[in-house]
């Protein structure tokens, strides 16, 4: 019976962490975050009077990458960061009669 439950268990926490997103909050301290490190950027390049365009470029990409691969882990299925379904196949196949 314990380990019924304990299948069940496991089930629900891998629906919930399917279906669960990130929260909202976590999405608006990254656009303020990334608000934050232009508007340094541009101060500092105001400041500076000289302006180092492959530093400024990949702040920006890295930036945006790092964002970008938080807005996809929100999508689980759909994204392009997917889980490999391979272990549950096999944990399904794992249940299937045996033939003596």
């Amino acid at each position: 019976m314990n380990s019924l439950n304990d299948m069940f268990n496991a089930n629900l926490a891998q629906r919930y962490a399917f279906e669960s997103r990130v929260p909202t909050e976590t999405e608006l301290m990254l656009l303020v975050g990334a608000m934050l490190a232009v508007g340094a950027l541009g101060y500092q390049i105001g400041l500076e009077g000289r302006r180092q365009l492959p530093l400024a470029v990949l702040l920006l990409v890295m930036l945006s990458g790092a964002m970008d691969v938080i807005v996809d882990l929100n999508r689980p299925r759909l994204g392009f960061l997917q889980v490999d379904s391979a272990p549950l196949v096999w944990t399904i196949q794992g249940f299937a009669p045996t033939s003596p």
